[in-house]
């Protein structure tokens, strides 16, 4: 295991700004300890709950609302919440509604639980958020239930409610979005072959929110695949004061090789004294090297993208546009099939997605700039190269569906692509799939690149003030060559094994063309611009290419086609 020097920055002003608000249980014991919670303060009118004289330490009360279907608090409440912290349900009225009939019924603060999909999301303060001056966060269905528990038996539930800053002494933490991950969530694995196409730049920012001094803390970064350790590396120990942080760098991730499958990202910390909140000493990311698909949002090996959160901008009057950027030196080892996303009707629930429309739009992003604080960066001169529409015929919200393409196309080196899919329902009732539990915040402060875009309102957007990103997948296969078994030449080239030259007759085979070589697990090592005469032969130069069995395709502009194995030997 080496160990690293590492680069800290003592910023306690960056740690305050980059405070995080905690939901911790402090009794029952059984249940005991810090929950995840979905949080924002856009548009909501509670004050900074970054300033610890806001933070609230109350007992849990589950509300009432009369309702065939409890505590959804979409309605006036029948009980009495003075003092409490408000308990209740995603679902059938915006979040703001929600919180804003807990605060009129006397709460503190606002639980909700998600019962809509899986973990939680940072939730809208929608029309009312502005009039809700109580704190609102979101916990996930199961620590929801673990709650409800103990509520529905009578057991007094006591919890803190606001800011981790200063609220333990011993407190180390990471924090979502300060670490580098991999640019993507799911990558090509035509287009990682080696680590000259892919690796992964590692550092991550510790910072101590506890009020007493630390010593001898080091950090870790570990990736794991195939139920092995192939990356971990250690830093040499340093100190860190009450309120400080440092960014840690890490050797960068590669491997001369990258097998298809999942791989795991962890960054980790230890420290001479015990932590007292340890729901955040570690971060954890996952990633995929795809046979076919490429993603922002991390997919499972079954195609599935994580979408945490159902989006679409307040008050939009025109079609919503999600879509994810692609771009890679290697894009023309693939072609464009297929688009993978996910969308539901009405966040609230209980509204079938049936029958409704998702426009599908691949375009050739041709702004040039280098990246985003460029002059040129800019979303106005984009071409449609791919379209689809999808049709749902049956209520599968929040699931990930593939529709392909009117038409494939070869992807193009270098070339940025808009991957986008499109909601006409300007009544604001379909939401497109999100992930916002991936966040990309300081990858994209390293490199500056955008991996998404949208459009509301006829304005292009990087997207909202959390970080949060489409749960959009595109899916590849290997390269169109038009008229491959209509218009197929039979060849035989020649010598065959070859060392310096091949000599190829192209009896029949008249213009210009294009010549593929690659080796056998399909990555392009050569692409050549081709032109004969008919009757002529082919003589393509092979003795930079090492000993092996290369498949070469030719594409000529008429149509016409050939595919066949060549033999290099030294």
């Amino acid at each position: 295991m080496k160990k690293l020097l590492l680069s800290i920055g003592l910023l306690c002003s960056a740690a305050i700004a980059n405070a995080q608000i905690i939901f911790d249980v402090l009794e029952p014991a059984n249940i005991a300890g810090g929950m995840d919670i979905g949080f924002t303060a856009t548009d909501w009118g509670f004050p900074d709950m970054n300033d610890p004289l806001n933070s609230v330490t109350d007992t849990l009360m589950m509300v009432n609302d009369g309702a065939v279907v409890d505590s959804l608090a979409c309605t006036t409440l029948a009980n009495d919440l003075t003092g409490k912290i408000a308990v209740l349900y995603r679902g059938d009225c915006q979040f703001g509604d929600k919180a804003l009939n807990a605060q009129n019924a006397g709460a503190v603060g606002v639980i909700i639980i998600n019962n809509v999909s899986p973990g939680y999301i940072n939730p809208g303060a929608g029309l009312q958020g502005g009039n809700v001056t109580i704190p609102v966060v979101m916990v996930s269905a199961a620590d929801g239930a673990a709650l409800r528990a103990e509520l529905d038996a009578g057991t007094p539930v006591v919890a803190y409610l606001g800011t981790q800053l200063l609220h333990y002494a011993n407190d180390l933490r990471f924090k979502n979005g300060s670490a580098q991950i991999p640019n993507q969530a799911s990558t090509i694995a035509a287009n990682a072959q080696d680590d000259t196409e892919f690796s992964v730049d590692l550092s991550a920012w510790v910072y101590n929110s506890g009020s007493a001094d630390q010593t001898g803390v080091t950090a870790t970064a570990k990736i794991e695949s195939g139920g092995s350790v192939i990356y971990t590396n250690t830093s040499t120990a340093f100190d860190l004061l009450s309120k400080d942080s440092a960014l840690i760098s890490f050797p960068t991730f590669s491997q001369t090789t990258y097998p298809v499958g999942d791989y795991t990202l962890t960054y980790s910390f230890t420290m001479a004294n015990a932590d007292e909140y340890t729901l955040d000493d570690s971060l954890v990311y996952n990633f995929r090297i795809d046979e076919d698909r490429f993603a922002v949002a991390e997919l499972d090996a079954s195609g599935q993208a994580v979408n945490s959160s159902g989006i679409r901008p307040a008050n939009s009057a025109e079609p919503f546009t999600a879509c994810i950027v692609y771009s890679d030196p290697n894009a023309s080892r693939k072609s464009a099939r297929k688009v993978g996303f996910s969308a539901s009707k009405d966040t609230t629930g209980g509204v079938s997605i049936d029958g409704e429309l998702i426009e599908i739009n691949i375009y050739q992003w041709n702004d040039v700039f280098v990246d985003m604080d460029d002059a040129g960066f800019n979303v106005s001169d984009y071409e449609q190269v791919g379209f689809a529409e999808y049709y749902y015929t049956s209520d599968i919200p929040n699931v990930t569906v593939y529709q392909e393409l009117e038409e494939s196309f070869n992807l193009i080196d270098n070339q940025r692509y808009l991957v986008c899919v499109t909601t006409y329902d300007v009544a604001e009732s379909v939401f497109i799939g999100f992930d916002d539990q991936v966040n990309y915040t300081l990858n994209e402060s390293v490199d500056r690149q955008p991996r998404m875009m949208m459009q509301a309102n006829g304005t292009w957007s990087l997207g909202f003030a959390t970080p949060t990103y489409p749960a959009i997948v595109l899916e590849t296969g290997d390269p169109v060559f038009a008229g491959v078994e209509e218009n197929t030449v039979e060849v035989t080239p020649f010598p065959n094994p070859a060392r310096d030259i091949i000599n190829i007759p192209l009896s029949g085979v008249e213009g210009a063309g294009e010549l593929f070589i690659s080796d056998l697990s399909g990555k392009v090592v050569s692409t050549q611009n081709v032109s004969v005469n008919n009757g002529s032969k082919l003589v393509v130069d092979v003795s930079e290419l090492p000993s092996g069995i290369y498949v070469f395709s030719m594409n000529f502009d008429n149509g016409e086609s050939s595919t066949f194995n060549v033999v290099v030997t030294k």
